[in-house]
């Protein structure tokens, strides 16, 4: 099984805690803290709508639109947590609400560029958001605010980045696109899914990844390239999270075209992979729908099957940044969420102590390099069954033990052998398809 290509730049919200005083002395003042780690994050990333609905009607003004924008995001419609976080951000800043819950409504707002590819959007904004609540935020607290992990790394995309903004164009006329043959030899049984694209007119070869949040440079394809990297903190110890833990740069790019989309003046990270990879940024700006079979892409495929509304697990709040594609399923006869990773060519990877998934009680040690250092997991050869619709599959496994993950499962892109993956970019839902016939 070929390590896990993925990215997420782990970026938290503030951790402050908001008071809003009542004149009822018989009750106390309510604290209500909105940051990583709090009740109020954690149960975004839960999916607990209860808790969300209640945390709305705490009297601080502010806190409804914190609220709304978060479930807004738990429904996928992200114009539409924007816009609530927007207005809560411009209230922040006219004064008719609490300043500090501008914070946290700035990174929500600001996020969806962060998503879509538009880091130097994303960075202009989080950093002109932030200049306009400081005068506010020093009336109200008697300082400036608590610099936040992405006003930093805001700060040190804007050291780097190209003046001019980012432009993202569609070619119409280009309904699908050909995966490339592997560049190298596998036994693994998913496919490795090679995308051809240019870089000022240079080809590159990008690895389809729906596990990546983001779309990267290895840094060997950067110096092919000839492109100049520069350093960039995020705030993580100077490093990316990523799956193998490397170090990140920033590049500028005049023009880089990939499948249907053409986007200028941008910039893109670049990391210690192996190889580049195309993330589910770009992917979300090439169509509306995008159905991946094991040998290529459709846009604004025309099936009838609707997507069935998203597992709670969809986003994950603990970066108000990380976005992952996700679909319900049945594995083994429990409905479970699983999370779509094109960029491990494995068929299933599953977290469970149930020793009856397996095949044997022989195992094997993966490696995995975190920020942290260096992981060594036990794993076990296994097969499980994967419905999804009216079609039901046996599929080889990975079985890793239990480690309490949001979402346990993951399916790589041995899955292409038996469904295709319909990703729905307007409402960001994924679900598994009939296969169909090569595009």
């Amino acid at each position: 099984m070929k390590p896990i290509v993925a990215l997420c730049v782990l970026l938290p919200f503030t951790t402050v805690a908001y008071a809003a005083t009542t004149t009822d002395k018989d009750k106390p003042t309510t604290i209500i803290d909105v940051g990583e780690g709090s009740p109020l994050v954690q149960a975004a990333v839960t999916g607990d709508r209860a808790a969300l609905t209640e945390a709305a009607s705490v009297p601080l003004p502010g806190m409804e639109a914190i609220t709304k924008a978060l479930l807004a995001r738990l429904d996928g419609d992200f114009e539409a947590s924007g816009k609530i976080a927007r207005g809560c951000v411009d209230e922040a800043v006219r004064g008719t609400v609490n300043a500090q819950v501008g914070v946290p409504c700035a990174q929500i707002a600001a996020s969806d560029l962060f998503m879509r590819g538009d880091l130097r959007g994303w960075a202009r904004m989080t950093h002109a958001d932030w200049a306009k609540l400081r005068a506010p935020m020093e009336k109200e607290v008697g300082h400036g605010g608590i610099t936040t992990a992405p006003v930093l790394a805001a700060e040190e995309v804007i050291k780097g980045m190209g003046k001019a903004p980012t432009t993202f164009a569609v070619t119409k006329r280009m309904d699908k696109l050909d995966f490339l043959p592997a560049t190298e030899r596998s036994t693994a049984p998913g496919a490795q899914l090679i995308v051809p694209a240019k870089v000022n007119g240079k080809t590159l070869n990008m690895r389809l990844d729906t596990g990546s949040q983001m779309t990267v440079l290895s840094r060997a394809d950067a110096d092919r390239l000839g492109l100049k990297v520069l350093n960039v903190n995020l705030g993580i110890d100077g490093q990316a999270a990523t799956s193998n833990g490397g170090k990140s740069g920033m590049v500028n790019i005049a023009q880089l075209q990939v499948g249907n989309l053409d986007v200028h003046e941008t910039s893109v990270l670049v990391v210690d992979f192996s190889e580049s990879v195309l993330g589910i940024d770009l992917i979300g700006r090439m169509a509306d729908r995008v159905a991946i079979s094991k040998t290529g892409m459709r846009f604004d495929a025309k099936v009838t099957n609707d997507c069935p509304s998203p597992p709670d697990y969809l986003l994950d709040f603990s970066g108000v940044y990380q976005h992952r594609f996700a679909i319900q399923a049945t594995i083994d006869g429990k409905d479970t969420p699983v999370m779509l990773v094109t960029g491990d060519d494995g068929y299933m990877t599953l977290s469970s102590d149930d020793p009856s998934l397996r095949t044997s009680d022989a195992h094997g040690l993966m490696r995995t390099d975190t920020v942290n250092g260096p992981v060594m997991r036990k794993f076990y050869a296994g097969k499980a069954r994967l419905e999804s619709g009216a079609r039901k599959v046996d599929l080889e496994t990975t079985i890793f033990p239990a480690d309490g993950s949001p979402i346990p499962h993951m399916l790589g892109s041995g899955v292409l052998n038996d469904f295709d993956i319909l990703l729905d970019n307007k409402r960001h839902r994924a679900c598994l398809l009939p296969p169909t016939k090569p595009v």
